[in-house]
């Protein structure tokens, strides 16, 4: 089946909780966190570092979802993507933003 970003944060979110809670997960300490996330991965890495962590460790991260999609997938997936005169910080409250979080 298809994926979507927003399937893929709840997972990381998931998989955060377990690891950090005492009644039903691990119990881990989440001072004692290392959130990694490669390429892609610092997307949802990037995100779950908005809970408590020890330290974020972005490997090789994307600074465009455009560049990584012709990179991935192949250049004729950016015909349907957002125009390159796109500034996602003058829409603060899009969910649609071309480039990863400024940290």
């Amino acid at each position: 089946g298809r994926c979507s970003c927003h399937q893929v944060v709840n997972a990381a979110e998931r998989v955060y909780h377990f690891v950090t809670s005492t009644e039903n997960g691990l119990g881990i300490d989440a001072d004692k966190l290392l959130i990694f996330g490669q390429s892609i991965g610092t997307g949802p890495a990037s995100h779950i570092a908005r809970y408590p962590c020890n330290c974020l460790i972005l490997v090789s991260p994307f600074t465009s979802i455009r560049d990584l999609s012709a990179q991935l997938i192949g250049k004729w997936t950016t015909s349907w993507m957002l125009p390159k005169s796109y500034h996602p910080k003058q829409s603060a409250n899009d969910n649609d933003a071309d480039t990863a979080p400024d940290l």
